[in-house]
């Protein structure tokens, strides 16, 4: 495929065609979204392929996410080359997501899995300083990790699912654990590699990558624990395929805290009511979880801690629910409390004792579901 000469595309979406401007080569083109809240990009992530309109005719191209900051950077520049940066500043004020058309590329086999990987690949880079100047979700991370390091505290050889590049990974390396780490993300693995090198403790990390449904890769174990937070059993449709992949690895008795954000949150229908958005306070209520009506870049699936439980069974009984997050806002809004600190502060205070009551298990904006592994017979 050839660019064509007005350097033009139509992408021809659901909703109609979107015609876009572009760069590239012979078999493959690159596009810019205008800013990160703009709706093409997602339609053609969750597919894998588009079809795309130019003036020598229609053609499918597989899509691929631009991922990292020096390879957006790079697009921007050929953009700035092409047509100069005063048209790229206006086009692009804020650029959002950047994908390459590839010719002959086919859909994944799991479009998906391949949009959520593309995803964290790309959140990769910004992914601690993002959460380190965030005082909501530093203390949200603060309380899981120091929650894992008392839970697993007598547990040499564990299993984390989801690790991201390890805000709750260190701390249990530091401690003495050895841990293999599972992601969907490749860079998010190598952020957590080099963490763990800087560290001193390099030595007592694997890393997996893989998707959370399919540990064949792991190996077969035993572990004597494992744990997934933040958001990582969010993003698997069905728990039953964890909980199988699991179950073979773990020994008998050991635990598992299985981390996921709440369908029902107090905390986002409260502050979103109170900010004139009943779509987002209400996002929850629905699974999936569609893009724009969450915190979250992908399509994600809210779950009760009774469905967690449900999920695991026979395999793992329940022990016990703890909550993160009853009435302080949500992570995405602390710009509106920069000028209040002192009230961010008492939110925060409160969770701490909030979180422990009826109300934090219920509706937590996180739940922390305690289970562990039966033993044979049981």
């Amino acid at each position: 495929m050839r660019l064509p000469s007005d350097d033009s595309v139509e992408l021809l979406l659901t909703r109609g065609p979107v015609p876009l401007r572009c760069v590239g080569g012979p078999d493959s083109l690159l596009v810019v979204a205008s800013d990160g809240a703009a709706e093409w990009p997602m339609e053609v992530l969750r597919r894998g392929t588009v079809q795309v309109r130019t003036s020598g005719g229609t053609k499918t191209l597989g899509a691929r996410l631009v991922a990292g900051a020096g390879a957006r950077e790079e697009v921007l520049e050929r953009f700035r080359q092409r047509y100069g940066p005063d048209a790229v500043a206006q086009w692009f004020p804020h650029p959002g997501r950047m994908l390459r058309l590839i010719d002959g590329l086919a859909a994944p086999t799991d479009p998906y899995r391949s949009w959520l990987a593309q995803e964290f690949d790309a959140a990769a880079d910004g992914y601690i300083p993002h959460v380190l100047a965030n005082p909501i979700e530093g203390q949200a991370r603060r309380r899981s990790a120091n929650l894992l390091l008392r839970v697993l505290r007598d547990r040499s050889r564990l299993l984390e699912l989801g690790s991201g590049p390890g805000l709750e990974t260190l701390p249990l390396l530091e401690a003495g654990h050895h841990v293999t780490a599972v992601d969907i993300s490749s860079a998010m693995l190598r952020l957590l590699e080099g963490r763990a090198a800087a560290a001193g403790v390099g030595d007592r990390l694997t890393t997996v990558t893989s998707d959370l449904s399919d540990l064949a890769a792991v190996g077969p174990g035993p572990f004597d624990g494992a744990y997934s937070t933040f958001g990582a059993m969010n993003c698997v449709p069905d728990l039953t395929h964890v909980r199988a992949s699991l179950a073979d690895r773990l020994r008998p008795g050991a635990p598992l805290v299985a981390g996921v954000y709440n369908r029902v949150s107090l905390s986002e229908i409260g502050w979103y009511s109170l900010g004139g958005q009943p779509s987002r306070a209400l996002a929850r209520l629905s699974a999936p979880v569609p893009v724009g009506r969450s915190r979250f870049s992908v399509d994600w699936f809210p779950r009760t801690a009774e469905e967690v439980v449900g999920a695991f069974a026979p395999d793992f009984r329940w022990d016990l629910t703890e909550a993160i997050g009853l009435v302080a806002p949500p992570p995405e809004l602390f710009a509106r409390f920069e000028a209040r600190p002192a009230l961010l502060e008492s939110l925060l205070r409160a969770d701490t004792v909030l979180d422990r009551t009826v109300l934090g298990r219920l509706f937590g904006d996180q739940l922390l579901v305690h289970l562990h592994r039966r033993g044979p017979g049981a």
